[in-house]
């Protein structure tokens, strides 16, 4: 009986998870904005925030889970057409927001190709940025890595699936390829992504076992003394900033970090939902998690702008970032309401001219 009180099958981890991923999506991204913030916090806010970053991970282990059961139990793959249908979802998804906030951003931005704008870099760097190629052109004006890595993961993701569930021995060979690609992007830019493989995929792997080995056990104290051991080299202070970035420390402790930290915040989300004003933080949160694309764009793209045009108001430092904050979240809702009636009425249109 004790051991049990110290375990949980990975079925029923999964099940709460599935019930509460979305509004832990909605917390995650808010981290996201919180690590952006241009304040600095006391001790220990302030290796809280240093280390916030790591909520990109919970939203890619959460995207890795999802994808998993919308292709086991929503969309056969067994298909060309399905296959073909899997990846027109994912895009109308992602991209058409993507490039919506994209002519924006550079319509803001277009003075940084000199005084005189250089329209052919300006055309190439908005090119490599749709297209996608930027993030490793290394061209001006890049867009952030995770819609890169979002949309490759995606791509993917039927490969994934399969190997997983049909042919697991496929997965050794596929392990090493992604070690060697790790050690290949050591000390560039590119290992911040191909650290995010091995989340990304471990979310999948968490749904496989939750769907067909639901039996299975977890260890409850090793979920956290893994979370410590991440925590400490996550901020051990002998590892400089040099080393972590080059060798990945900032981003491969979150491998043993993220289980700990989604059992406890499904857990958390549990208990909430049991009293009345946590029913409504749970509501709230899954909210935001249905819009976290939109946050993570206009955060990435806009944060830093509103809250130095916020700043000229208000001069205090914590009030200026919660209400840039406020703003974010409102012109999210904004964009992701624009973006369903755009793509609602391309659908009519499409309808009533007969395009298919």
């Amino acid at each position: 009986m004790l051991k049990d009180k110290f375990s949980v099958e990975i079925g029923e981890l999964c099940k709460l998870i599935s019930k509460y991923r979305k509004g832990i999506m909605g917390f995650s991204i808010l981290l996201v904005v919180f690590f952006h913030m241009r304040m600095s916090l006391p001790i220990p806010f302030n290796m809280i925030k240093a280390r916030s970053y790591g909520a990109v991970d919970v939203l890619l282990f959460l995207s890795g889970f999802g994808i998993f059961y919308s292709i086991e139990k929503n969309e056969s793959i067994d298909s060309f057409k399905n296959l073909a249908n899997y990846y027109l979802r994912r895009f109308k998804r992602i991209y058409p927001t993507y490039v919506f906030i994209l002519i924006i951003y550079y319509s803001i931005n277009i003075n940084q190709f000199t005084a005189d704008p250089n329209i052919s870099e300006a055309l190439f760097s908005f090119l490599g940025n749709l297209l996608l190629f930027g993030y490793i052109a290394k061209i001006k004006l890049r867009f952030n890595w995770f819609i890169f890595a979002i949309i490759l993961f995606y791509l993917f993701s039927p490969l994934f699936f399969y190997l997983i569930k049909n042919k697991r021995i496929l997965l050794i060979p596929l392990s090493i390829i992604f070690v060697a690609l790790n050690i290949f992007c050591l000390k560039t830019n590119k290992l911040m992504l191909a650290s995010r493989i091995f989340i990304y995929i471990l979310g999948m792997i968490f749904a496989y076992l939750g769907e067909y080995h639901e039996q299975l056990k977890i260890n409850i104290p090793l979920l956290f003394i893994f979370f410590i051991i991440g925590s400490y080299i996550s901020v051990c202070p002998y590892i400089t900033s040099s080393i972590r970035y080059n060798y990945g420390l900032y981003w491969y402790p979150f491998i043993i970090i993220i289980p700990g930290v989604i059992y406890l915040l499904a857990n958390i989300a549990e208990l909430l939902s049991n009293i009345r004003v946590g029913k409504g933080i749970n509501n709230s949160f899954n909210y935001l998690g249905n819009i976290t694309l939109e946050i993570y764009l206009i955060e990435v793209a806009f944060h830093e702008r509103i809250s130095i045009l916020l700043n000229n108001y208000l001069t205090n430092i914590y009030i200026c970032e919660i209400t840039t904050l406020v703003i974010i979240v409102l012109i999210a809702i904004l964009l992701k309401y624009t973006m369903d009636l755009l793509i609602k009425k391309s659908k009519k249109d499409a309808k009533n001219n007969n395009i298919f």
